[in-house]
């Protein structure tokens, strides 16, 4: 294939770049742009997507939490130790080495392990600090450790190895803010951060020693574009490579037809999804009788027409393509005459109620519409309420809402550890809550000590919520992304993950 060069401007990063290929296969520089403006890239850091965090760093298994087949990745062997499910013996690569060239040994993931597990709290940290929670985590030599669980974590290793970023222990170990940390952002991963101009762009170069083989792309400028018009119009322009977020339903169409761009499938439409959440702390909606009344208002498939085109799946909870997810389990909705005998009920406690939505997501505002006219067809006065997305946040923390649209990402839906945090700490339930079913589930389910009897366990826990919902799922999107395939076109989708990730970019 002949050389062909190119030249574009990302937009916010400044730079002038000049992409030089000899297959579509592997690139010199790729410039791709993601919706967030990302500060930093560590776990601590608000924002980060986490496959962007898995370009510079890696996890003892790979390639993710949410499908159940995870297998060792940092390292070469998790396995079990005993019969009660609580002990895992764990072998790593030899030969690893930190991007500043310090080898990687057993004491990294020791130190990352306890830090995460005494120290602040990050979106991992549940996994080493109470779903499970690891008592005993030491090193037997420089190659292999040993952990143990206060309660059966038969899953392990493939959904708590696959999903915690591994840190390099010399330079972690002072850290006392790791919010503020502004050290070298060293991994063991397929490429090293270059550059990074926070909230604009980040440019990565490859790590030629990664023990993954070398990666495809030299470089890659990672642009923090926000609104998605302008992502676009720039990947129209030639002006990108790849655009990190699914394409809008009402541009597919002419994206696809536009010469020189190409639009793929992210394969994990039923693992992002569009959720109303119902604040089951707050009359009415503490009472299980009106949150079915309210999903049976609902249509998801009237709302994924009118909002996303069709282009998807109507929504249903937990996930449907997720192997922890009861086979047949079906969410209450599509019965309105139902739910307006249920609300006639209200009487004199009838009133207006507030659905939440923010302002910075066009999509889930046209949802809020939907929802709110079905459920005023079925006698529940809703109205809508935009709101700023910092603020959004702050209100369903307070639990100062009625009903809120949210995204709901595959670490809620999707990772069964994730399943008891939810249902602990108010998004499915709340612990304390008076209702001896949910103890009684919950309780079963620590005390399960084999995967097949951990996921019965979560299978009756995601009945018991089924009957009264506290989230219903709107709809999940069709996730497809755009890009420029003369560039590169080596871009794999994996559920949960997109197309934007390191198993994209590795031989």
């Amino acid at each position: 294939m002949a050389l062909s060069a190119a030249k574009g401007r990302v937009r916010g990063a400044a730079l002038a770049l000049i992409i030089l290929l000899a297959n579509p296969a592997a690139a010199q520089t790729l410039r791709v742009a993601i919706p967030q403006e990302v500060a930093n890239v560590t776990p601590y850091s608000p924002g980060t997507p986490e496959t962007l965090l898995e370009l510079v760093y890696d996890k003892l298994a790979a390639p993710s939490p949410y499908l159940g087949n995870a297998k060792p990745w940092l390292a070469t062997a998790i396995v079990p130790e005993g019969t009660d499910g609580r002990s895992w013996r764990i072998t790593l690569r030899d030969n690893v080495r930190w991007h500043d060239g310090v080898p990687f040994t057993s004491d990294d993931v020791v130190f990352t392990l306890r830090y995460y597990r005494d120290g602040i709290a990050n979106r991992w940290t549940h996994h080493v600090s109470g779903t499970p929670k690891l008592t005993t985590i030491e090193a037997l030599d420089r190659r292999s450790l040993r952990i143990r669980c206060q309660d059966p974590c038969p899953s392990f290793d493939k959904v708590t190895a696959a999903d915690i970023v591994i840190l390099p222990a010399h330079l972690w170990q002072s850290v006392r803010q790791p919010n503020l940390y502004r050290g070298p952002l060293i991994g063991t991963g397929p490429y090293r951060v270059a550059e990074l101009a926070p909230g604009r762009f980040l440019r990565l170069v490859a790590n030629r020693d990664y023990f993954g083989g070398v990666p495809l792309a030299k470089q890659i400028v990672v642009s923090f574009i926000r609104n998605p018009a302008t992502a676009f119009a720039a990947l129209r322009a030639g002006e990108l490579d790849l655009v990190a977020s699914p394409v809008p339903p009402e541009l597919l169409g002419s994206l696809a037809r536009q010469k020189g761009l190409a639009v793929r499938s992210g394969g994990d439409a039923l693992l992002f999804a569009v959720e109303m959440r119902i604040n089951f702390e707050r009359a009415p909606f503490n009472d299980p009788e009106i949150r079915r009344a309210v999903a049976y208002a609902i249509s998801p498939r009237e709302v994924l027409q009118r909002v996303a085109l069709g282009h998807g799946q109507p929504g249903t909870y937990p996930a449907p393509a997720s192997p922890w997810t009861k086979p047949g389990i079906a969410q209450l909705s599509d019965d309105p005459q139902k739910a307006k005998a249920i609300f006639a009920r209200l009487g004199k406690r009838n009133r207006r109620f507030s659905l939440k939505v923010s302002s910075s997501e066009p999509l889930q505002q046209r949802a809020a519409q939907v929802v709110a006219r079905e459920l005023g067809a079925a006698g529940l006065d809703v109205h809508v309420e935009v709101v700023d997305p910092a603020r959004i946040r702050a209100l369903y923390t307070a639990r100062q809402f009625d009903f809120m649209i949210a995204e709901v990402t595959p670490h809620n839906l999707a990772d069964p550890d994730q399943l008891i945090v939810s249902i602990l700490g108010g998004y499915l339930w709340r612990e304390g809550l008076p209702d001896p079913e949910w103890k009684a589930g919950i309780a079963k389910w620590k005390a399960a000590s084999t995967v097949a009897d951990r996921m019965q366990a979560g299978f009756a826990l995601q009945e018991l919520h089924a009957r009264a919902p506290a989230t219903l799922m709107l709809y999940y999107p069709s996730m497809d992304y755009a890009y420029r395939p003369a560039a590169f076109d080596r871009w794999r989708a994996v559920p949960g993950l997109g197309v934007f990730h390191k198993w994209s970019l590795l031989p």
